[in-house]
């Protein structure tokens, strides 16, 4: 039997299953797929052609299968058994075999889509491309039956993927169609050194005080990072004529009789590209893609006659980091509402990607591109640019999903002294929001304490007052404000002695790996939100990943990482006599 060609720089192995599926192995066989030459996901077999068009396109542009991976294949005959009654069931396939009796054998089909497919991290890739975003806000359609959407949006499709529509870029002033020639050399570098040139200009800003105590780590600088290049298209339909990003208009001639409805509808599609991409090539993924999205949109509308409008989403792989769209019907802006209509959008988007459905991943209020609050200027997940040398044998558990910092005096509120519990809170249900469990804004201080007047914990005179809250109010907290969204059963740790903290490390292990939630620990007249621990269980040492709400000052991650702010912390950051409290958030278990 011939052997297929080895991916460099060996054939597929158990490193291989880890680099492209964790994180996402609800899938013990599945579709290889690959981008510019680079293994970026697997998928489910699909069991039909159409199923295979649907995941790849939730993909980014220009995404194909490459090969299929089967786990614990008992020989080489269940590899083409595997693919019958999928949508691969005519490609030409050959086998490689590898792994060892322990691990069971592995078996890798080769659909001859692809060769010479690179096999890298998530870091590495992310590295190496630079993410394109092709993106008209609304267009808008004026039709009056059914009938005459189908045929806009006919019109649409072929007038994307024809020769007269072209992509400007301004980030580089540059325009290109799918008749261009040469590569994408310049544009990526001159994405790269925009990123450097931000980097080099940011400015260093105040050095902030509070009460943390415990010298911070070592400071990684911030990477400025272009989230995405935006591409404009310029088309006959253009409303402007000059390619204007505030949409397209198209009337369909009315006639004489009916009533007529304006449908709206977004492109919003994102590549990947390497230097070495042609342009045409990049041109023609983006525009085919678009044009397959638009027929998605029409497709969601035609389902769903009260919805008249239609939008793309984008959102991050859980594991790998790639983007996914997914379309939804949206006729409300409110991310709740998007995400209670389309919950069978979401459920089918699962199953393409072989995801787990129990957690929520993508809810509107998970996007990409929108305001998650960031607009107060709150730093979302400082920890996640710290650079940390872990423990020795130790293992890192670190929480799951975004957050943001709050802190002392924000919201031109003095709490200084007194409010450090509250401010812990705030990031809990920021967490809450983030996570697309609640479209219900963070609390604020204030409300943080009527709520706990409303339910009969504190007597009229504390809302307004200065007076410090604990773990217990927390918990109250999370379970009024949150209650029209989801229950939670929090869980507590009472009475651990600061001598004694290390004791705490299989908890908050088990705790990060399963629930994932920010911990919140009041102790010592002080409170803290845990973010994850190192912990070597074979020794006994632990470290905690600490965000301290005392904080005072601009933000600023050299300050708040350099003096230790959000930073790692040994056994001597707690107060050996002094008690704590920890509280352990619950996560919903809510699709």
């Amino acid at each position: 039997m011939q052997q297929a060609h080895h991916l460099p720089p060996d054939p597929p192995s158990s490193t291989f299953k880890m680099q492209v599926l964790e994180g996402c192995v609800q899938v013990s066989s599945g579709a290889l797929v690959a981008l510019n030459g680079i293994a970026i996901a697997v998928i489910p077999l699909p069991t039909s052609t159409q199923r295979l068009q649907q995941a790849l396109d939730l993909l980014p542009a220009g995404s194909t299968v490459f090969g299929i991976y089967l786990e614990k294949a008992e020989a080489f005959s269940a590899g083409a058994e595997a693919i019958k009654g999928t949508a691969l069931k005519g490609t030409n396939v050959e086998y490689v075999l590898s792994g060892n009796q322990a691990e069971g054998l592995t078996c890798f089909i080769e659909t001859g889509e692809t060769e010479d497919v690179q096999i890298l991290s998530k870091a590495e890739y992310t590295a190496l491309v630079t993410e394109v975003r092709l993106y008209v806000p609304e267009i808008q359609l004026i039709v009056n039956n059914v009938k005459q959407l189908a045929s806009s949006i006919t019109a649409l499709e072929d007038e994307l993927q024809s020769n007269t529509t072209k992509l400007f870029i301004s980030h580089c002033n540059q325009i290109f169609d799918i008749d261009s020639k040469g590569d994408c050399h310049a544009l990526c570098h001159q994405v790269q050194d925009s990123a450097s040139a931000s980097a080099a200009s940011q400015p260093s800003k105040g050095k902030g005080k509070g009460k943390g105590k415990g010298k911070g780590g070592k400071v990684k600088q911030p990477k400025v990072q272009v989230e995405s290049v935006e591409i404009t298209c310029l088309t006959s339909l253009s409303s402007s004529g000059t390619g204007s990003t505030h949409g397209l208009e198209v009337a369909i001639n009315p006639g004489t009789s009916g009533s007529f409805e304006t449908i709206r509808v977004t492109v919003d599609v994102i590549a990947h590209i390497l230097p070495s991409s042609k342009l045409n090539a990049v041109a023609s993924s983006l525009l085919n893609l678009a044009a397959r999205q638009l027929r998605a949109q029409f497709m969601l509308i035609q389902e769903n006659p009260s919805k008249l409008s239609a939008k793309p989403f984008h959102f991050v792989h859980p594991s790998t980091g790639i983007n996914i769209t997914a379309v939804y019907s949206s006729s409300t802006a409110f991310a709740s509402g998007i995400d209670g209509t389309n919950e069978q959008v979401r459920q089918v988007v699962h199953e393409l990607l072989g995801i787990k459905s129990d957690r929520p991943v993508f809810r509107a209020g998970l996007a990409r591109f929108m305001d998650h609050g960031t607009s107060t200027g709150r730093l979302i997940c400082p920890h996640d640019s710290i650079d940390y040398k872990p423990l020795q044998g130790g293992e890192l558990h670190v929480l799951q999903g975004q957050y943001l910092y709050y802190h002392y005096c924000q919201d031109s509120i003095n709490d200084d002294g007194w409010g450090c519990a509250y401010r812990s809170c705030q990031t809990i249900c920021s967490w809450y929001n983030l996570q697309g469990y609640s479209a219900r804004a963070v609390p604020s201080i204030l409300e943080i304490q009527q709520t706990l007047v409303e339910i009969g914990d504190k007597p009229e005179t504390f809302a307004g007052s200065n007076t410090w809250i604990g773990s217990m109010e927390l918990s109250f907290v999370l379970q009024n404000w949150f209650k029209d969204d989801f229950e939670g059963d929090h869980r507590f740790e009472i009475g651990v002695s600061g001598a004694s903290m290390s004791s705490t490390a299989r908890r908050l292990a088990s705790h990060f790996d399963e629930v994932g939630t920010p911990v919140m620990i009041g102790g010592n007249n002080l409170a803290h939100t845990i973010l994850g621990v190192d912990w070597n269980s074979q020794l006994g040492t632990v470290r905690w990943l600490i965000l301290d709400p005392h904080y005072i000052g601009a933000e600023d991650l050299t300050t708040i990482h350099g003096r230790g702010w959000c930073n790692w912390k040994d056994e001597t950051f707690w107060n050996k006599f002094a008690t704590y409290n920890l509280l352990f958030p619950a996560r919903p278990d809510v699709f």
